[in-house]
């Protein structure tokens, strides 16, 4: 799974923003790192959702060219075309994203120029326009974009259209959500003008003939982080552009599109048939529907569905290019790679730009038997070195035919977190021995030492200020392929003063972390700290195998860690 996302919202008109941060979001719970850019009217809706946005060089051609002349065109926003490519390059380039999500054509031009995979999300098609230039245009940049992209997403709650290429990936209607606090239950009619177009005639009207109007294009309106949870309280929404007849359709409200722009008449062209919408060209027809609302949409929301198709992807590519790897040697194993069957399916998880928030990321993997007793031992003794502290007496003094196999593993937080610098580590190891007791057929011996001590993670939005970075809230997670666990205990630590180590039953709930949940049936081990830069902590875990003869052949292992930058107090 990717450990970075770049999102890039157009920043012609405020939909593009709210319809992105939708997916921003999707993704973020998902466990990716997301990182916005835009700029535009959309930029504050960016800021209201908790994230901060780059804003590259703005373009307008609607203005430029339904306002102006070509010239005005050619000497406005090509110009300012070829700035904004040179812009989101730069920013490409400095966050280095696994992939870019994006509705915005330059930023599609400048992935190109540099490489990296991305994903499309596109509404204004060729069959939108009736103007030969703009439909000439959509043709140009659809083309380009369907050819560049991994999947080109094209959610509309109608059917694409013949003009358009087959190449596009149909997915329902995207809508951002939000709280539904504060929200007025009494709302008749939300009107929603867009950047373009004035709808407070139509506002005016509906009032004079009673109805309660939430008029968002009024002075006295302040913006929201989503507008979904006022359009799901109202009977009937009054719009001009394409997001917020999209937000309608998710939130089940009839909508009535009064289009403003020659886009905007396009999406309106391909409403006309479905039910839940109605058209309107002038104020009068507009506040008849408005009054009288006709059936109401149902569509599902495409937010999630997007998303997971982005990671899902993303996973194969990733599992594909790890499968090539394989071809690995014992001793690279013992010097920390991945043993032959681990399984990699989890990353970086909500990072923002200033990185003051915290880092996490969640790992699984299987726990097998790819190390001997001397392989384990000369493992134990480096990491005894490194980190101090000590195994069990009950471990050392094992006898050799007790001992029943051992994997390790090392996570390089540099490979998770784009902006650490430094030796930052975790290393895991685990020692299964049999027991000689009828209370449980296994031991496992779970290490786990964490190494920040050389490290640093690059804040601000540019990456120019070095901090310290140190760990908060480790858990390794461990549940045997087969078999109950019996008895779990933390056995040492290295950092008894400064933190709180406890060991979990699987009937248990550990203290709640920002990666996830343990899995079903796993034993936990959580150290929860602050002011250590350099810890390590062992703990046991017993389990009885159901069958009588069978022998353990491995575990699953989940770690889960939380870092946070170590600003001065």
């Amino acid at each position: 799974m990717p450990s970075t996302i770049a999102i890039v919202h157009y920043c012609e008109g405020a939909g593009h923003a709210t319809r992105m941060v939708a997916i921003a979001r999707a993704l973020d719970a998902a466990g990716a790192d997301v990182h916005i850019a835009g700029g535009g009217a959309g930029s504050q809706y960016v800021t209201l959702n908790g994230y901060d946005s780059y804003e590259p060089t703005v373009v307008d051609y609607i203005t430029d060219y339904q306002e102006g002349t070509i010239s005005d065109v050619l000497t406005g926003s090509v110009l300012n075309s070829a700035r904004r490519i040179t812009d989101l390059v730069s920013w490409l380039r400095e966050i280095g994203p696994d992939a870019l999500v994006t509705d915005d054509m330059f930023a599609a031009m400048a992935a190109v120029r540099i490489g990296v995979p991305q994903y499309i999300l596109k509404h204004d098609t060729p069959s939108v326009y009736d103007d030969r230039l703009e439909r000439l245009g959509a043709h140009f940049h659809c083309s380009f974009q369907s050819a560049a992209a991994r999947t080109f997403f094209y959610p509309s709650v109608w059917t694409p259209d013949s003009l358009d290429t087959t190449d596009f990936t149909h997915v329902p209607p995207v809508a951002l959500e939000g709280p539904d606090v504060d929200v007025p239950d009494d709302i008749d009619v939300v009107v929603v003008p867009s950047h373009y177009s004035n709808l407070d005639p139509v506002a005016e009207q509906l009032v004079d003939r009673g109805k309660t109007v939430l008029n968002v294009g009024s002075e006295s309106w302040e913006s929201v982080p989503a507008l979904l949870p006022y359009l799901r309280a109202a009977n009937a929404v009054v719009c001009s552009g394409y997001s917020t007849v999209m937000e309608a359709a998710v939130a089940g409200t009839t909508c009535v599109v009064f289009p403003a722009t020659d886009e905007q008449v396009g999406v309106a062209r391909h409403l006309e048939d479905l039910s839940g919408f109605e058209v309107a060209n002038d104020v009068d027809t507009a506040v008849a529907a408005a009054e009288a609302p006709s059936a109401a949409p149902e569509y599902e929301n495409g937010d999630i569905v997007i998303a997971s198709k982005i990671l899902d992807d993303l996973e194969s590519q990733h599992t594909s290019a790890e499968s090539s790897k394989q071809m690995i040697s014992r001793r690279n194993i013992l010097r920390g790679g991945a043993a032959a069957g681990a399984a990699a399916v989890g990353a970086t998880a909500t990072t923002v730009a200033d990185g003051r928030k915290p880092y996490h990321f969640r790992y699984s993997r299987t726990a097998d038997k790819s190390l001997d007793r001397t392989e384990a031992l000369e493992e134990i003794q480096a990491a005894l070195k490194h980190y101090g502290g000590n195994w069990p007496a009950e471990f050392r003094d094992l006898p050799a035919d007790r001992f029943s196999g051992a994997t390790t593993d090392v996570i390089h937080l540099t490979e998770k977190f784009k902006r650490v610098r430094g030796s930052a580590a975790i290393r895991v190891m685990q020692c299964t021995t049999t027991l000689d007791t009828s209370s449980a057929d296994y031991r496992h011996w779970l290490w786990i030492g964490v190494d920040v001590s050389n490290s640093q993670v690059q804040t601000g939005v540019v990456r120019r200020h070095p901090t310290k970075i140190e760990p908060r809230h480790l858990r390794i997670a461990f549940a045997p392929t087969d078999g109950t666990i019996e008895h779990a205990q933390i056995a040492s630590t290295t950092q008894i003063a400064t933190s709180s180590c406890t060991a979990f039953m699987p009937d248990e709930s550990p203290p709640a972390h920002p990666a996830g949940t343990p899995p079903e049936n796993a034993a936990s081990f959580v150290w929860q700290g602050k002011n250590t830069r350099s810890l390590s902590f062992i703990g046991i875990c017993e389990s009885s195998f159901p069958a009588t003869g069978a022998s353990w052949v491995g575990s699953q292992w989940q770690i889960v860690c939380e870092f946070r930058p170590d600003f001065p107090r």
